[in-house]
């Protein structure tokens, strides 16, 4: 209690008024006292100030206690008010008392003011402390409600007491779906058992759990939940509840998950990178070998056999090529691709990958080419044969791709009127497996659908189909009905571009004369060269250090009359080695021969008046041109 109280006193008698106050000071209360009769200055005292207790006599010539009290009321003042008055009836005194008096006082037996003042300040204050504490409480429930984090409270059984509206949105449940439910029964398919038994478990044991658990929305989607789950106890440690805090990191988890693959990715990028160049130089050797070996070669089988190495060669450089391109260690490059070898050559990866139970039944009737990339063509044919693969969940059915033409018209009798007249390459993957509904059929290229959430299907992969044919002016469309399997049909325009693949038009080999440095850290290639310039009619100089190659240089200048040197060699990389002899001779032509070099692929490097760049392992027939236009002058320096 205050040692001074602020009292206002409404009274028009001035006995009364001394008697009152006598009164509380032989109480033993102090007060500050302001004495008021009419309305007016009631209303004025009110307003200019806050009083810890009201004293009021009822009858006033031309005012009453009855109207102050309602006046004070009205302004939400929850002050004490105490009539002290004489004589009012029963009826009336209980009416004031309705309308908000705290007590009533008769002039006759003021001994009851000063108790009846001291207890109306303790409820007072006892009041305020409730108020405040519930201004706390409804901040907190607005906190609560309003977190972004889900927060669920249960009673001792674990049923559901409280949600707030972040858990409502999060799994679409409403709050009354949700109140008096085991959060298991709303969420628990996609809780595993031995999560859960961990959860009780160490709640439990240590009164919380903590950690990362999967659950089903109202719709059937899987969410990821950050949870801390912990129980309410009283003092006495007996067990009140529960409460758990959730936060739904899906999101963050496919962030996390596309971060982790695009880590990989980079980790298959360097390895490919890393082993480009040495594998590049092995089929190099092989494929130089073999071209020495057919030309000596007089038997006709023996001259078969060495075509087929060679063609098998040509296959593994663009394997590596597209290795480096898928692993983003090459940028991707449309060109004219004819797809009958792409299409065989991504069955084959299928085949490696999928279950014997599954046959594949293939009908390649088109030898068209398309202007594509071929890693890009290559993903659409596995994405489309892996889709199949997983619709045949019983891990047995047919997988059928066939390849052929169609001729699209024009005008209002078109079936495609989509597409540009033309003619264009089809491409049909069946596969014999649950087939989809119209409903899904129709949602089945939107990124992120997936009908396989809950066995790590991310909806990506027939998008990914989708906008790749697309950005090649083609279409992609799907057939399907429940049970009866599905069928995609790709349409792609047709290229119309000379193709010369693996077994095609055999570059003549052209000799000539001079001497050629020819500078590579691998031995073998050294000598390969060696006997394949010399065939051709050149002297060679070879060295496998390229600083002994620049000393030589730097010794005869004139000496040479073409430099050949790899890219990628300990000590110093050819385009450094380029620099050093155009240095000294800026007239020399000069091939720089790479199998795959990271600082020509990401251009942070021009070549300057290097003459030709080559790309390994190349065909000797083909660089015996190269070699004789540059030293005719046919080819000029170029700036890569």
């Amino acid at each position: 209690m205050k040692d001074c109280l602020d009292l206002l006193l409404l009274e028009d008698q001035e006995d009364d008024a001394a008697l009152i106050l006598r009164t509380l000071e032989r109480g033993g209360l102090r007060v500050e006292l302001r004495r008021v009769q009419t309305r007016e200055e009631f209303l004025q005292a009110i307003s200019e100030s806050t009083w810890d207790v009201i004293l009021s006599d009822f009858n006033l010539p031309r005012f009453n206690g009855g109207e102050a009290l309602g006046l004070l009321r009205e302004r939400k003042d929850e002050t004490p008010f105490i009539l002290v008055t004489g004589e009012i009836g029963e009826e009336r005194a209980t009416d004031l008392m309705r309308r908000g008096a705290n007590d009533f006082v008769k002039k006759d037996r003021l001994e009851r003011l000063v108790p009846a003042i001291e207890r109306e300040l303790r409820e007072a204050r006892v009041r305020k402390e409730h108020h405040e504490a519930m201004a706390r409480l409804l901040q907190l429930g607005q906190a609560v409600d309003q977190s972004g984090d889900e927060i669920v409270m249960a009673d001792p059984t674990g049923c559901i007491t409280y949600v707030n509206a972040a858990f409502t949105a999060s799994t679409g449940y409403s709050t009354e779906e949700a109140l008096g439910r085991h959060p298991l029964e709303l969420l628990g398919s996609g809780m595993n058992a031995p999560l859960h038994q961990e959860l009780k478990t160490s709640v439990r044991d240590t009164g919380q759990w903590q950690g990362r658990f999967p659950g089903r929305t109202k719709a059937g989607a899987i969410i990821i939940l950050e949870s801390r789950i912990a129980a309410l106890r009283d003092g006495q440690g007996k067990l009140l509840g529960f409460i758990g805090t959730h936060r739904d990191i899906t999101r963050q988890v496919e962030l996390e998950q596309r971060m982790e693959q695009s880590h990989r990715m980079e980790a298959i990028g360097n390895l490919a990178g890393g082993i480009a160049h040495d594998f590049n130089n092995m089929l190099m050797a092989i494929r130089g070998f073999a071209e020495i070996a057919q030309v000596q070669a007089k038997d006709t089988r023996l001259s078969a056999s060495l075509d087929g190495i060679l063609r098998a060669t040509d296959r593994a450089r663009d394997l590596v090529q597209q290795i480096m391109a898928f692993s983003r260690c090459k940028s991707q490059e449309r060109r004219s691709i004819e797809v009958r070898g792409v299409l065989g050559e991504a069955l084959r990866f299928i085949r490696a990958t999928i279950p014997a139970s599954i046959t594949i039944k293939q009908e390649i009737g088109s030898e068209a080419s398309v202007l594509a990339d071929a890693t890009e063509l290559q993903r659409i044919i596995v994405n489309l044969c892996t889709n199949g693969m997983q619709a045949m969940r019983g891990g047995s059915g047919v997988l059928s791709v066939s390849l052929d033409e169609q001729e699209i018209g024009s005008g209002s009798q078109c079936s495609r009127p989509d597409l540009s007249p033309g003619r264009y390459v089809r491409i049909r993957v069946s596969d014999s497996g649950c087939g989809m509904s119209p409903e899904v059929a129709a949602r089945i290229f939107e990124p992120f659908f997936t009908t396989r959430a809950s066995t790590g299907g991310t909806g990506m992969g027939l998008a990914v189909v989708h906008g790749l044919v697309a950005s090649m002016n083609g279409l992609v469309s799907v057939q399907s009905s429940p049970g009866m399997g599905s069928t995609f049909e790709i349409l792609l325009p047709v290229h119309h571009a000379t193709h010369f693949g693996p077994g095609g038009e055999q570059a003549r080999r052209e000799h000539g004369s001079g001497r050629i440095l020819f500078i590579d850290d691998e031995r073998i290639l050294c000598e390969l060269a060696e006997e394949m310039l010399e065939d051709l009619g050149y002297t060679p100089i070879t060295f496998t250090n390229p600083l002994e190659a620049i000393r030589w240089f730097e010794a005869d200048p004139l000496g040479v009359d073409l430099v050949m040197t790899d890219m990628t060699m300990p000590g110093m990389t050819g385009d450094l080695v380029a620099q050093s002899l155009l240095a000294v001779r800026p007239d020399l032509p000069l091939i720089l021969c790479t199998g795959y070099s990271e600082r020509i692929e990401h251009d942070s490097f021009q070549m300057v008046r290097v003459t030709r760049l080559v790309q390994k392992p190349f065909d000797w027939s083909a660089m015996s041109q190269t070699i004789r236009e540059c030293l005719q002058g046919a080819i000029r320096p170029q700036a890569e």
